[in-house]
């Protein structure tokens, strides 16, 4: 495993257990109305299979899973086994009829063959990847023809009032906070440096497009400070 892969699995490792409350503080409960979104953007049928890339603590893979019914399937993929696990309790407490498949394995490598989803989402995960054209390519692959690719991540506010308070949370307060939740300033010091190096909506919807999806589109969440983008293989 290269640097960039053992640092982002130790970090979420070590906030796994908090993750999700640090999420809705820090995103000011705005996380769940995100993913809500996103999900009524992918739009998943019953009978379908989907596939949830760097599903953390399957906040969106149970989601699927509740639409999905009794033929449709639903894996959540992560590589970070502390975060899995949390999931595999969340599924347990939410007592649902059908089971979902967790499976520890690398995004950059999905250990799946071609065409095989109806679809694909990744959420909050594109940006920690080390190389995010590999992986979106990744995620195609495994798609069938006409599959459809979500992609709920962070972004770069395009609201006025949100740029400028924006830079100076994500970059300073966020780290401080995370710290309240007993969690070291280094772990949330990630946030800011991943979003620096991560594409806005438009350029990741050029980059998602250069990668083989076709019909891409994004839609701006609160003032751009998240942004869900759709693609079709």
């Amino acid at each position: 495993m290269d640097k960039h892969r053992q640092m982002v699995r130790d970090l979420f490792s070590r906030i796994a257990g908090r993750y999700d409350t640090m999420n809705t503080i820090l995103s000011l409960n705005l996380d769940k109305y995100w993913r809500r979104r996103a999900l009524e953007l992918a739009a998943p049928r019953p009978g379908e299979k989907w596939l949830d890339v760097c599903c953390g603590t399957g906040k969106l893979t149970l989601a699927i899973r509740r639409i999905l019914g009794h033929e449709g399937e639903v894996v959540g993929l992560d590589f970070t086994p502390s975060m899995l696990a949390v999931a595999r309790r969340a599924e347990q407490l939410a007592q649902l009829q059908q089971p979902i498949r967790w499976l520890e394995a690398d995004a950059m490598n999905i250990p799946y063959v071609d065409e095989m989803f109806d679809g694909v989402t990744i959420g909050f995960g594109l940006r920690n990847l080390p190389d995010f054209d590999r992986g979106i390519r990744e995620m195609r692959r495994v798609l069938k023809p006409g599959g459809k690719w979500v992609c709920l991540e962070l972004s770069h506010p395009v609201w006025p009032v949100f740029k400028q308070g924006h830079g100076f949370f994500v970059r300073y307060l966020v780290p401080g906070i995370g710290n309240l939740g007993h969690t070291a300033v280094a772990d949330y010091q990630w946030l800011p440096e991943s979003l620096r190096r991560f594409p806005g909506a438009e350029g990741l919807a050029e980059r998602a497009t250069l990668a083989g999806l076709q019909g891409v589109r994004f839609e701006r969440l609160s003032g751009g400070i998240a942004a869900v983008h759709i693609g079709y293989r």
